[in-house]
């Protein structure tokens, strides 16, 4: 918590031939009061908008920091995924392959290969 009250320093410390000064500056506190008194007010209310403006900086330095870790999780995925691309791409044959409805691909070869006709197989099954 911030002392605004600024006028009150110093005033009951003075003793000696210094008490003289010390009473003049209460004189002079009096006459000056109702301004000190704006014052302080006005020095209270610009610390509450400093102390809104700082939470509001801490605020955005967190969603700042959310942002770029979230950039470099993009980066980090985009780099993953070519990765997988460039594997990918020197696993596949060179040829194309063809690829109808009666064909299929070899899980462990990767090449097109025939597939089954649906009636024969049931007539191997019946006969």
């Amino acid at each position: 918590m911030h002392d605004f009250a600024f006028y009150n320093a110093g005033i009951d410390d003075a003793t000696g031939p210094r008490r003289v000064l010390g009473l003049a500056r209460r004189v002079l506190r009096r006459i000056l009061r109702p301004m000190f008194f704006h014052q302080e007010a006005i020095y209270r209310d610009l610390q509450g908008q400093i102390d809104r403006l700082s939470a509001q900086l801490q605020s955005l330095a967190s969603r700042q920091s959310a942002t770029e870790a979230l950039g470099w999780d993009y980066v980090a995925m985009a780099r993953r995924l070519a990765a997988i691309e460039d594997a990918l791409a020197d696993r596949r044959p060179e040829y194309p392959i063809r690829i109808g409805p009666d064909h299929r691909i070899d899980p462990g070869t990767g090449e097109g290969i025939p597939a089954p006709n649906p009636a024969a197989r049931d007539a191997a099954r019946i006969g």
